[in-house]
C-alpha cells in the first residue's frame, strides 16, 4: 500500500513539474526509480487527458514518433488483444 501511494504522489508531482513537456516528464518518470513503468503509464494517461494529440506529438522527439509509426502494426495487434480481453471479461460467467 505504501508504495502505491508513493507512485501516485511521484506521478502527480512529475505532471505538475512538466505540465506541457511530455518528453521530459516521461523521461523523469522512468529514470526516477521505484515503480517506473507504472509511473510512466499513469503520467501518459494524465497527459492524454489534459493535452491534445498534436500537443503531445510536438513534445516528443522525432525518433520516438518514428518508432511509433514503424511499429503501428504491433500497436494494432496489442490494441486488438486488449479489446478481445475486455469483451471476454465483460461476459457473464456460466
Amino acid at each position: 500500500p505504501f508504495l502505491g501511494r508513493t507512485t501516485a504522489i511521484v506521478t502527480v508531482a512529475l505532471f505538475l513539474r512538466n505540465p506541457t513537456n511530455v518528453h521530459q516528464g516521461l523521461l523523469e518518470a522512468v529514470n526516477i526509480g521505484g515503480d517506473t513503468d507504472t509511473q510512466a503509464a499513469i503520467l501518459g494517461t494524465l497527459y492524454g487527458a489534459h493535452r491534445t494529440e498534436s500537443e503531445i506529438r510536438s513534445s516528443l522527439p522525432p525518433e520516438w514518433l518514428k518508432f511509433i509509426a514503424e511499429n503501428n502494426e504491433l500497436y494494432k495487434k496489442i490494441s486488438d488483444c486488449g479489446s478481445r480481453l475486455y469483451q471476454t471479461a465483460a461476459q457473464p460467467l456460466q
